[in-house]
């Protein structure tokens, strides 16, 4: 399982994935140049992002 899926899987995440695949499935507003977020490792090799 690669760390995407693993990011998925986790429930606290749901929100997240549910918002960002939405906004991939549609074009971008013109103004809008990135999308940025922090992934990181966290403590007892867990990923986390804010």
């Amino acid at each position: 399982m690669g760390l995407l899926d693993r990011l998925k899987s986790n429930k606290n995440n749901k929100d997240f994935f549910e918002w960002l695949d939405l906004l991939l499935k549609n074009d971008l507003r013109s103004e809008i140049n990135a999308i940025i977020f922090n992934l990181y490792e966290d403590t007892d090799n867990k990923w986390s992002m804010e």
